[in-house]
């Protein structure tokens, strides 16, 4: 380091921690040297990053082979400590094992390879005094599992699980953290707030101010108005804060809880609805001209017709949507032309409303020889966070 040669150093770094490893292994029945290992893995990842930075501007064809080195070191110091079980609790060398994956955690996320998590999880969990680890310690790996656990799955079946482990992990991590550790605590905030989103937990704005999060809260208003022009609008106008976090695709899985906002407005308050539209009536009437051909008189005569019948059933759909548990699917769709989703039929609209039904985010069935939405009288659109 004083010749300021990362890669050099790294290379001294790892020679160092194997030579480490030899009298670790020699060691029976005692643990002092873990202070020792603590110091000399946190030094080779540190050097490890610097050195891939260096060598990630040159022509070198894995940028981050000297992470992948470090990690690979700091797995045999892993194993050493984890096949320590003859010893007595006192001395056990498994008390090192909750800092070494810690170290491991941030290198396999660096390095995007998620899948070499699991056995270090299991590892943990399995270990009888894991709630006796430092505080600190506990802290960063219920962080790093909470985040894991978000990219973990897609299938409905354990999604709602999968939610629910990461928003346990992660908010004790955020409540655990150090009110003085303000960075960390906004690292924390920035996946436990997409997390509770799904859920059906909706931040404060000024949390999200506290902590310079009001990325997330332009989304949060779409959401919850079920604004889906003003959804896509924020997405795109942050969308290289989301991907550099790796959350737009997470977030992106909102759509589907403000398309269940919107369809709730829809069911809960119609007459404002039918206001709406009469209000848009005019703008939806030059949408429809536009793509129409008026060069003669009685073409145009038609066409006006067209658009008056179109007014009058969605009318008549609105009022009996009113005394009703039946939803017409033509109602939904212009809720959603609406709001902006131009490239959006009637199948499609079905599509979505079938989604959601599946997901148990709406209770009800698609009458497809009426073309109606049939929803539950009672509690029709449950609680998400129950879902």
């Amino acid at each position: 380091m004083a010749n300021k040669d990362p890669v050099e150093a790294c290379r001294c770094q790892m020679i160092l921690v194997t030579a480490f490893i030899k009298i670790l292994q020699q060691q029976k029945d005692e643990n002092w040297c873990l202070p020792v290992m603590y110091t000399v893995c946190l030094d080779v990842r540190l050097h490890a990053i610097k050195a891939d930075k260096i060598l990630s501007t040159k022509e070198h064809k894995n940028k981050k082979e000297t992470l992948e080195k470090a990690a690979e070191c700091l797995m045999s110091c892993f194993r050493i400590c984890a096949a320590d079980n003859r010893s007595s609790e006192e001395f056990t060398k498994r008390w090192g094992m909750l800092m070494l994956v810690n170290q491991m955690f941030k290198v396999y996320f660096r390095i995007n390879k998620l899948h070499l998590c699991k056995p270090l999880i299991r590892a943990i969990e399995a270990f009888p005094m894991k709630h006796m680890f430092s505080l600190s310690q506990l802290v960063t790996y219920r962080y790093y599992v909470g985040r894991k656990a978000m990219f973990d799955c897609d299938y409905k079946s354990v999604l709602y699980f999968i939610y629910l482990v990461a928003d346990t992990y992660l908010t004790f991590a955020f409540e655990k953290c150090h009110k003085t550790c303000l960075k960390n605590k906004r690292m924390i905030l920035m996946y436990l707030v997409p997390v509770k989103m799904m859920r059906g937990y909706m931040p404060s704005k000024r949390v999200l101010e506290k902590y310079d999060l009001m990325q997330f809260w332009e989304v949060v208003e779409a959401v919850k108005q079920g604004n889906l022009q003003a959804f896509n609008a924020t997405m795109e106008k942050h969308e290289t804060f989301f991907v550099s976090y790796g959350l737009f695709l997470i977030l992106e899985r909102l759509k589907v809880n403000t398309y269940r906002s919107l369809f709730k407005t829809v069911a809960c308050f119609s007459k404002l609805l039918k206001h709406i539209f009469v209000l848009h009536k005019e703008q939806i009437a030059e949408n429809m001209s536009s793509g129409a051909s008026c060069t003669h008189e009685r073409a145009g005569s038609r066409h006006q017709r067209g658009l008056n019948e179109v007014f009058l059933n969605l009318d008549i759909a609105l009022c009996q949507m009113m005394k009703t548990h039946q939803i017409p699917i033509q109602v939904l769709l212009q809720a959603l032309q609406v709001m902006g989703v131009s490239d959006v039929d009637l199948d499609e609209t079905q599509c979505i409303v079938a989604n959601l039904i599946y997901e148990g985010k709406i209770k009800g069935y698609i009458s497809h020889q009426h073309q109606k939405l049939v929803v539950s009288k009672q509690n029709a659109f449950p609680i998400l966070s129950s879902v």
